[in-house]
């Protein structure tokens, strides 16, 4: 499962130039930054550190004071909301997801870049211009210094290296997820498949999750907000006992009852706001389809819960080649 996503840059590295522009120009592969020189892209690419970044608003460590803890009772503390920050972060777009290199080159080899980019996160395609080189590429794969292999002479060259980026992304998400969250966060398979078919219906190119139950931020390519949030029936039973000691008003108590509207509560001030005023931060909800006993509500806009104005939308900042 992945925590969150949006798109990213991929970045060809070959000595030829002119191949460079075909594969920056002519396939159609979007968001590609090239280098002709492979030790300018060695350089730049080890001075990037995009998942310190995710982490570091996710994961927060907590001191030894901190709620009278001893000093060996340090711990981590984990902060899923966090994520949504990045839609503020206008050089998310160019971190890199992918690298496309070249076996054959002058003074070095792609297998070699590839070497030396080992603590980069981004996934690596090497391609080759023969099958005298497969094996080598082979040996490379194995050892997980590759991650895909493709010959360029293949007729089909285009389309698996379009493929191949496209699912290396998703398994360059995965890997950040998998750097942020606690072992002990298990998605349920079908709110996360509920929870990508809403994406999919909001047109998003970026999504931020909010809980394991699939809660979500999603941005479409104008920076245009969308939400949905999934609760079980057991929070839903809390958000009403919540209601009732706060004295809600008594027809929003019954239906939070009835599951068919659910409040939610984003930021601090959200949980600040009087029960009188919780009309506000509640939303039309209805019952899950096909899971039981899970309500969802979905709506656009951001509501107060995130400052529109300082979003930094893909459109905003992509190139067009």
């Amino acid at each position: 499962m992945m925590c969150c996503y949006y798109p990213t840059t991929t970045v060809a590295i070959d000595d030829d130039t002119d191949f460079l522009g075909i594969l920056t120009q002519h396939l159609g592969i979007t968001d590609c930054i090239p280098y002709s020189s492979p030790k300018k892209a060695i350089a730049t690419l080890r001075s990037q550190r995009p998942f310190k970044r995710i982490q570091s608003r996710v994961l927060k460590a907590t001191t030894a004071h901190e709620n009278n803890k001893s000093p060996e009772d340090h711990a981590v503390r984990f902060n899923l909301h966090g994520l949504h920050e990045e839609i503020y972060n206008k050089d998310r777009f160019q971190d890199v997801s992918v690298i496309i290199v070249d076996y054959h080159m002058g003074d070095v080899s792609g297998i070699d870049v590839c070497e030396a980019l080992t603590n980069h996160p981004a996934k690596k395609i090497l391609l080759t211009g023969g099958t005298d080189k497969e094996t080598i590429a082979i040996e490379a794969f194995n050892k997980g210094i590759i991650h895909r292999f493709i010959n360029k002479s293949d007729v089909n060259f285009p389309i698996k290296l379009k493929q191949a980026i496209s699912v290396l992304k998703e398994a360059y998400f995965r890997d950040l997820s998998s750097s942020v969250l606690p072992k002990s966060v298990d998605f349920h398979p079908s709110l996360v498949n509920f929870s990508r078919s809403i994406q999919d219906q909001h047109e998003a190119i970026e999504y931020y999750m909010l809980d394991p139950l699939g809660s979500t931020l999603m941005l479409d390519a104008s920076g245009e907000a969308a939400w949905i949030v999934i609760e079980h029936k057991s929070d839903m039973m809390n958000l009403e006992v919540l209601a009732n000691d706060q004295e809600a008003p008594g027809h929003l108590i019954q239906d939070i009852a009835n599951g068919s509207i659910m409040p939610f509560f984003f930021s601090e001030n959200d949980y600040q706001t009087d029960a009188s005023e919780w009309e506000k931060i509640c939303y039309p909800a209805q019952a899950l389809p096909g899971v039981k006993d899970y309500y969802y509500a979905t709506w656009k806009g951001h509501k107060n819960h995130i400052d529109q104005s300082k979003i930094v939308s893909y459109n905003s900042t992509k190139i067009i080649k």
